[in-house]
């Protein structure tokens, strides 16, 4: 059974995965090495990965940077959500409150009268769509946007995306569980929306069109798109020729999925009552060649930046 199925990253250079006593990684998905954790093994089930430009970060209760094989502590931050755009990057921590690192500077928390308002015990989401940072207050307030990270504003039209009921009878497995889907997405021009139950596209952030029942992270390029099913479709892989229009794809204990540059690497299970996960490279996410040796301790995650 997995607890503690967190999220491989692709960190910009290589493709990184988190597992109970080791992080491993790999550039194309087949070929993978270990290496040991800076964190003892009973805090580890409290994090995940993040990656931007070549350098993997450890997100939880502490905050680490592997850089040229070697692990910094970088403090007791406790981020949990990261995006990097405009030469920064910005996170929000476990109080809500937002951060910036530019290059050559230290961490600082952005204060002022602009900011995101989260309701307390919600743990937003932040991402970058290539202009502007969007946070997902998760709540009644909704998005908010920023091009510096300091000043936000919250998007007054915004309207909250319908949902899609759930299937009937359907319950999300008890020993099978992929991890939870990330509440917003950017990809080929179109927002993706998750509300818990349903997934919904938009082109502006305001007007929003449920698509799927439950989505996962989406991955892949214009033409070739994956993603994993959540509750109540946890194991099984979608596909979709514009990242709109989805079909199940019977691939049965596909975890999680990550991409770069024409390769998909998923982490699949070898059933629900293994306790053995394999990682698996594809070109096309339909034919998939697996790692020859397995984590025995279970992948905590996978996610693709």
């Amino acid at each position: 059974m997995i607890t503690n199925f967190r999220s491989l990253i692709f960190n910009g250079e290589r493709f990184v995965v988190l597992g109970a006593q080791y992080l491993a990684t790999s550039e194309d998905g087949l070929i993978w090495t270990e290496q040991a954790l800076p964190i003892r093994k009973e805090l580890r089930e409290y994090f995940t990965l993040y990656g931007a430009n070549g350098t993997t970060f450890l997100l939880g209760s502490g905050f680490y940077r592997l850089a040229n094989g070697e692990w910094e502590d970088l403090g007791d931050k406790d981020f949990f959500s990261m995006a990097s755009g405009g030469g920064k990057l910005v996170a929000v921590d476990d109080y809500n409150n937002i951060w910036i690192h530019e290059q050559g500077m230290h961490w600082n928390r952005v204060i002022g009268d602009d900011l995101p308002y989260v309701e307390a015990g919600v743990k937003p989401t932040i991402i970058h769509d290539g202009t502007r940072f969007i946070l997902d207050s998760r709540g009644s307030r909704g998005l908010y946007t920023s091009r510096d990270a300091i000043t936000w504003n919250r998007l007054s039209s915004y309207k909250a995306p319908q949902t899609l009921p759930p299937l009937k009878g359907a319950t999300l497995s008890k020993d099978l569980l992929s991890p939870p889907p990330p509440r917003i997405q950017f990809h080929n021009g179109h927002y993706f929306r998750n509300n818990g139950y349903s997934t919904s596209v938009s082109t502006d952030l305001v007007l929003w069109q449920p698509i799927a029942e439950n989505l996962g992270r989406i991955v892949g390029e214009r033409g070739n798109y994956l993603a994993t099913g959540f509750d109540p479709s946890p194991g099984t892989l979608y596909v979709s020729e514009d990242a709109i229009n989805w079909t199940s794809y019977e691939k049965e204990g596909s975890l999680a999925v990550a991409y770069h540059d024409g390769r998909f690497v998923c982490v699949g299970s070898e059933g629900v009552a293994s306790s053995v996960d394999r990682l698996m490279a594809s070109r096309d996410g339909r034919t998939w060649q697996a790692w020859d040796r397995t984590f025995k301790d279970r992948v905590l995650g996978l996610w693709s930046w």
